[in-house]
């Protein structure tokens, strides 16, 4: 059981680190092909894990593949508003929006206001991490307000 759990939680950093990549869709796959009565309890105590590419992969697949069952999506994605990887923050902010959480839009509105780091060639552009996804994610919400 032990070598199994640690199998799950070496699987789930790998699918954090290769989601959106062909490998992020195989590592899917064998993860799904493992029964859900020991798959889903080990992915949801790592997705309620310190952040990290593991506690991002668990977030991620029990989202992806379960329907987030048994977690507090919008408050896991909103403490990955923080993430250091630009990528986390943008598909966090992004999943924010399709969850439509109103609780969100105070995180969502600072991280859209973040400024931006300047780099390129000649220091003049400017590194998009999550702010881009950020206003869209809060337009989403607004619009479903409405007025």
């Amino acid at each position: 059981a032990a070598l199994e759990d640690a199998a799950l939680e070496a699987l789930a950093d790998q699918f954090g680190q290769a989601e959106g990549r062909q490998e992020g869709a195989r590592l899917r796959k064998l993860l799904a092909s493992w029964p859900k009565a020991k798959v889903l309890p080990v992915m949801q105590r790592l997705a309620k894990s310190e952040e990290g590419w593991t506690q991002w992969g668990a977030l991620r697949f029990v989202d992806v593949e379960y329907a987030g069952q048994g977690l507090n999506l919008a408050g896991l994605y909103l403490a990955t508003l923080g993430a250091k990887d630009c990528g986390r923050r943008a598909l966090a902010a992004k999943r924010l929006g399709e969850l439509r959480s109103p609780e969100a839009m105070e995180a969502l509105t600072t991280l859209k206001n973040t400024p931006r780091k300047k780099g390129g060639v000649l220091g003049l552009d400017e590194e998009d991490c999550g702010q881009s996804a950020a206003a869209a994610a809060l337009r989403r919400i607004e619009r479903d307000q409405g007025p």
